[in-house]
């Protein structure tokens, strides 16, 4: 389907030693660590995002539980905002609480190289037409 991608399997890593340990952070819920953990030495996902990405994290979901399906916004802008900044070869891919174009558009300004949407293709509030109008915006 044209504008959808699988993401690829991560890499592989010569020993489980190189492997980057990411247990104990899976998901946010209003922007902190869902279950914090004693592999990380904080629960501030800036401070986590950059330990993965010293271990050699080449892309991250951004992603922020407490706003899956609501429809309120992206609680994750901020954060991928920071991450776009300092980490330019990071890809980043967020997700959680699409409203409409206007947010896609956002990420985009962001210069966020992926979105997750899931709700808002449902229950139709984001169509075919107003992503084929943010393709054609964005390849300009």
């Amino acid at each position: 389907m044209p504008g959808c991608a699988t993401l690829t399997p991560p890499r592989r890593y010569s020993t489980p030693e190189r492997r980057p340990s990411l247990r104990g952070w899976k998901h946010l819920t209003d922007g902190r660590p869902l279950t914090p953990s004693k592999n990380w030495k904080t629960d501030d996902p800036l401070e986590i995002a950059r330990a993965a990405i010293s271990a050699g994290v080449p892309r991250m979901i951004v992603l922020d539980l407490a706003h899956v399906g609501t429809g309120r916004g992206v609680g994750t802008a901020e954060l991928c905002a920071r991450l776009r900044t300092e980490f330019r070869d990071l890809e980043i891919i967020a997700g959680g609480g699409v409203r409409n174009l206007y947010d896609l558009q956002a990420l985009d300004a962001l210069g966020i190289d992926g979105v997750l949407l899931a709700s808002a293709l449902h229950d139709g509030t984001i169509g075919l037409g107003e992503i084929q109008s943010l393709r054609s915006k964005i390849s300009g």
